[in-house]
């Protein structure tokens, strides 16, 4: 049985989104040996690009933040409000600090046990037609096609499961059908994924 995931996995892992709980314990079910996950290995990429956006974000916020402060505390009616304010600063650091961590250490425990797919030419000339066919883009035909191509390899017995909270790209008819052909079931909650793979 094999469990299909790519980088909103990694993230809801990492970031501790609203449905983490649900994916660790599918991760730590995959740990114990009860059910294998495959990840596209071009779906690492993304979660850093994600962390990366959003400390540049937080960085041009805590910038004009700083500007603020700076400002205010020019005014002797603001100077006590603004010094309980320069904490911030320090607070986005340490949480960009432990977003960058905890991304290195659940990537890390995804490396550790599951079955990476590299994308090859003729997974990337399968993306292409994915994109063409079901109007995707180019990085979801690209996760969409190195599953379509390992499940095709048949190297592991079924059922599978393509667990994906992206419902908005990928709840087509044409995608589901593609996959069932090959004894494969999309989700699109970790909560669901995991029922479905019978984690405990």
């Amino acid at each position: 049985m094999t469990l299909y995931v790519e980088s909103n996995f990694v993230l809801e892992v990492a970031l501790g989104q609203e449905d983490s709980e649900s994916a660790e314990q599918l991760l730590e079910f995959a740990e114990q040996g009860g059910v294998q996950i495959a990840l596209p290995a071009f779906a690492l990429s993304e979660p850093f690009s994600t962390i990366t956006g959003r400390r540049r974000d937080r960085g041009r916020m805590v910038g004009q933040f700083n500007d603020q402060i700076r400002q205010l505390a020019r005014s002797l009616p603001h100077r006590e409000d603004v010094a309980s304010l320069t904490p911030i600063r320090d607070i986005v650091a340490q949480i960009d600090g432990r977003e960058a961590a905890r991304l290195a250490q659940t990537v890390e425990r995804i490396l550790g046990i599951a079955r990476r797919i590299e994308t090859d030419l003729s997974i990337f000339r399968e993306a292409l037609n994915f994109q063409e066919r079901f109007d995707l883009e180019v990085q979801d035909a690209i996760i969409l096609a190195a599953a379509v191509a390992d499940l095709r390899g048949g190297t592991v017995p079924g059922p599978h499961f393509f667990a994906n909270r992206n419902r908005k790209d990928f709840e087509l008819p044409q995608v589901e059908a593609e996959l069932q052909a090959l004894d494969c079931s999309i989700v699109f909650t970790f909560a669901e994924a995991r029922n479905q793979v019978g984690c405990p």
